[in-house]
C-alpha cells in the first residue's frame, strides 16, 4: 500500500450517493453497498498479482548454472545466425549440461539417502 492516498480514498467515499442504497430493499442493500465500495477500492488500491519464483532445486550448483547459461547463449546465437559450427557447439554444451544435471541429481539424492540411512522417517 505504498502509493495509497487515504485522503483521496475518503473523499471518493464521501462523494458516493448513499441515499439510493438506503432506499433499496434489504437483500439488495448489501450488494449495492459492496459494489460501490469495491469500485472505489479498486481505483485506489487495486489487487496486484505477484509471480513467485520457485525455490531453487537443491542439486543446482554454480558449475551447473554456468553450463546452463553457456548452453542457452549458444542456442540464442544459433537462432540468430544458424550454421553448423554453432549447432555442433550447442549440441555438445546441451549434452554436457544434461549429463551434469543427471549427475548432480543422482549425487544429491544418494547423499540424502545415505545420511538418512538409519532414520526411516527421512527416507
Amino acid at each position: 500500500m505504498k502509493n495509497f492516498n487515504d485522503e483521496e480514498f475518503l473523499n471518493d467515499i464521501r462523494q458516493i450517493n448513499w441515499s439510493d442504497i438506503n432506499s433499496q430493499n434489504n437483500p439488495n442493500m448489501w450488494t449495492a453497498w459492496f459494489t460501490k465500495f469495491s469500485d472505489i477500492l479498486d481505483i485506489h488500491a487495486p489487487v496486484l498479482t505477484k509471480r513467485l519464483r520457485c525455490k531453487k532445486s537443491p542439486w543446482i550448483n554454480s558449475l551447473l548454472i554456468h553450463k546452463l547459461r553457456e548452453r542457452d547463449s549458444l542456442k540464442k546465437r544459433f537462432d540468430k545466425n544458424p550454421n553448423d559450427q554453432i549447432w555442433s557447439r550447442y549440441k555438445k554444451a546441451r549434452n554436457e549440461a544434461n549429463k551434469l544435471i543427471k549427475k548432480s541429481k543422482r549425487d544429491y539424492f544418494m547423499k540424502r539417502i545415505n545420511t538418512a540411512k538409519n532414520d526411516p522417517k527421512k527416507t
